[in-house]
């Protein structure tokens, strides 16, 4: 990466933030000074063509040399079947990470890759992308169990501490297992989980969602299978994260946000 052929003492600042290593600048300045540098200032017909800061962070940018115009890679592949996800408002991605200890940052990365390696690498890679909307996702089989309820809310409430609101959702139709849990201002105001004939946990009043969408889930385990209740499936839970938050399915065709690989720690 050579010098920017400039004087301007901002750009050079930019310059060197982005090409010091990650142990020395925060990872998140390090992507905000890459943003600054690309939309900011016009690069010459001179500028050597391997300029492209962290290209890791900003993979699938095109830069025009015109004004430098900066066109992210849209969204081909989304998420919401047989897979957990938190959806989270009013937090970014540094601050979860910085409330998960279970989480450890890899890299940054584009959403195409994210998602490939995802689900390669299913029991230990979590994908982070946002913000959509106002709402971060975590993406991710290797988060927790549908069964591990206690785990779950435990994690909504660190996240909840720094944010405004916490959903988490889950499908997996193989195993039947279907879940959906709401937090606002760190309070659980509903949360039902269920799996294999088993309520793992159920939580709150039934949710205005869930009203609007005409389901009534049983809430006790020996009404389960009473034909009064509704079985819960997985369009139901994407319908639910739609109300809530964001159905992912509808992010199809969006132009990518941040993303970042994180690792599962046991």
């Amino acid at each position: 990466l050579h010098p920017p052929p400039t004087t301007n003492r901002t750009v050079f600042l930019l310059y060197s933030i982005i090409q010091n290593p990650a142990d020395r600048v925060p990872i998140h300045v390090k992507f905000k000074a890459t943003e600054l540098f690309i939309n900011k200032y016009v690069i010459s017909e001179k500028y050597p063509d391997d300029l492209r800061p962290l290209r890791g962070s900003v993979q699938d940018t095109k830069i025009q040399r015109k004004g430098l115009v900066r066109k992210m890679a849209k969204i081909e592949e989304c998420f919401g079947y047989k897979e957990m996800w938190f959806a989270v408002k009013g937090a970014d991605i540094d601050t979860i990470l910085s409330c998960c200890p279970e989480l450890k940052y890899v890299r940054e990365i584009c959403w195409k890759d994210a998602s490939a390696e995802r689900t390669e690498k299913w029991r230990s890679r979590v994908m982070l992308s946002g913000p959509y909307d106002g709402w971060v996702f975590v993406i991710g089989n290797a988060l927790w169990d549908l069964s591990q309820v206690d785990e779950i809310v435990e994690a909504m409430g660190r996240i909840g501490e720094r944010a405004q609101e916490v959903c988490c959702f889950a499908s997996h139709r193989v195993s039947d297992g279907y879940g959906f849990a709401k937090a606002v201002q760190n309070k659980i105001v509903r949360l039902y989980f269920y799996g294999d004939g088993q309520l793992f946990g159920c939580m709150g009043e039934r949710s205005d969602a869930e009203k609007k969408l005409a389901l009534n889930y049983a809430e006790r385990e020996e009404d389960l299978f009473e034909e009064k209740f509704n079985w819960i499936g997985e369009e139901d839970v994407l319908n639910i994260a739609g109300e809530w938050s964001i159905n992912p399915q509808m992010l199809l065709g969006r132009e990518e946000a941040r993303t970042v690989l994180a690792d599962r720690i046991n």
